[in-house]
């Protein structure tokens, strides 16, 4: 609560927000028949993280906290993980292939939008996400 994005001047059409790299990235879908391997990988992901860095994690909303657990354990781990996480897509001229899923530091703060004034995008190649705005923003 109380963490998310507000500008504080005029954004024009096109300009770049910001751009960042993924702070947890899971490649495996999380379906009936991979949950196992879904979990095992963000377990790892999570664990390769620098001290800094799961402070970041850890200090994220989750959805339903009273389903999780406090500690720091694979509960807690997916409840952050699907509160903040956003679908990686490869993007061709008819359809999209998932990448994944990914935790930003500051992209996962974005509150979602039906009438949005930004988009967000991702560079598999240089592993990095960027947000520009789509509609001014005064």
């Amino acid at each position: 609560r109380g963490k998310g994005l507000v500008s504080r001047r005029k954004l024009n059409c096109g300009e770049l927000i910001l751009k960042e790299k993924p702070l947890v990235l899971v490649k495996t879908l999380n379906t009936p028949k991979t949950i196992v391997n879904h979990v095992a990988e963000l377990r790892g992901a999570v664990k390769s993280l620098s001290d800094d860095d799961k402070d970041i994690f850890y200090s994220l909303h989750i959805a339903n906290p009273s389903l999780c657990s406090k500690n720091q354990g694979d509960t807690r781990n997916m409840g952050l993980f699907h509160t903040n996480a956003i679908t990686l897509k490869q993007m061709d001229k008819t359809e999209g292939r998932i990448l994944g899923a990914a935790v930003f530091p500051t992209i996962s703060l974005i509150n979602h939008s039906c009438a949005p004034n930004v988009a967000w995008s991702f560079n598999q190649g240089r592993n990095e996400a960027e947000v520009r705005v789509i509609r001014e923003i005064s």
